[in-house]
């Protein structure tokens, strides 16, 4: 009951957060200043992420070389990059960073956050942090992300950005060659050891007939449990974390859970107008492609910081996006 009640109170933060922005009069100029101190702040976070990497390099090269005995590889240094500083997660630091990139990608649509030239150069740089980072599926979103909004720039007829992100791109290629932890984790793709709860979770799943669920928060002791009957050591090392939010809320909630999780990740970013047709944006729809793909691999409302990305970011990204339409209907 307990741990029920504890998830319940996680996703309050998906009401609370909207409700709160919705009803604070937000007008573009204000989201502006929101939207570029976040920026100033992960550009000050990032600053000082690679001054401690810096440090952390003149200081412990003993160690480092030791590890790369042990490991047989060049690997440590980029591993241990998101652990110096207050050991964040590589991969919700890398989603902030994406959150980063669409604002600047879609510049204008947020009353010019930065200068052009401003918008670039930043862009540039917390694309080569992401890469150095290496956390896979944010950076697979960030590249779709990147396709998604170049194709709409050669569609407006802007080359020089186009011939800009082929640079970009043509960066990227030559970072897997360059970046060993980034190749190390492509190439360890089909050994990942994250996914032998899939298939323990998808049989429970099917024996609940994809109605039932365990109950908010309760996934987790079943596999608990289940790991402990057949004894399988790697509980341990690798816990109860089923690492996709789909199963998990199938899980604990059955296919109707599962269908309002998917209604509330498409509903706060797409609308149909009067005309039958989608109303939605380009910040909206990169947002809803990173909750969607990353669901697949975090759990992504498991965890309160998933559950506030998303939840903050729509929520700016819509208001915007309805005082822009509201100016062009003026």
């Amino acid at each position: 009951m307990a741990v029920s009640v504890k998830s319940l109170e996680r996703y309050t933060s998906l009401l609370l957060l909207p409700i709160i922005i919705f009803s604070s009069d937000l007008d573009n100029k204000r989201i502006k200043i929101i939207l570029k101190s976040f920026i100033f702040i992960m550009v000050g976070v990032s600053l000082f992420s690679i001054g401690k990497l810096i440090w952390f390099v003149n200081v412990y090269g003993d160690w480092i070389e030791v590890m790369r005995g042990v490991n047989k590889n060049d690997t440590y240094v980029q591993f241990k990059y998101p652990h110096l500083m207050w050991d964040v997660h590589p991969s919700y630091w890398s989603y902030l960073m994406i959150i980063v990139n669409v604002i600047l990608l879609n510049n204008k649509s947020f009353n010019k956050v930065f200068s052009k030239k401003t918008a670039l150069i930043l862009l540039i740089l917390f694309n080569l942090n992401l890469f150095y980072l290496s956390a896979r599926i944010p950076l697979a979103i960030n590249i779709l992300i990147h396709v998604i909004s170049v194709t709409y720039f050669f569609k407006e007829k802007l080359k020089i950005i186009v011939l800009l992100y082929l640079l970009i791109i043509s960066s990227m290629i030559l970072a897997y060659f360059q970046l060993p932890f980034l190749k190390y984790k492509i190439q360890s793709i089909p050994n990942d050891d994250r996914f032998f709860l899939w298939s323990l979770t998808y049989d429970k799943i099917e024996s609940n007939d994809y109605v039932y669920g365990e109950g908010f928060g309760l996934g987790r002791l079943y596999i608990e449990s289940e790991l402990n009957n057949i004894k399988d050591p790697r509980i341990d090392f690798k816990g109860t974390e089923i690492h996709n939010q789909y199963l998990s809320v199938l899980l604990e909630t059955g296919i109707l859970g599962l269908f309002f999780l998917i209604y509330i990740y498409f509903k706060p970013c797409f609308s149909i107008n009067s005309k039958f047709k989608i109303d939605s944006s380009m910040p909206l729809i990169s947002i809803t492609f990173l909750i969607l793909i990353a669901s697949i691999i975090e759990p992504f409302f498991t965890v309160i910081k998933g559950i506030v990305i998303f939840a903050l970011f729509s929520s700016l990204f819509k208001i915007s996006y309805l005082n822009n339409k509201k100016q062009f209907n003026v």
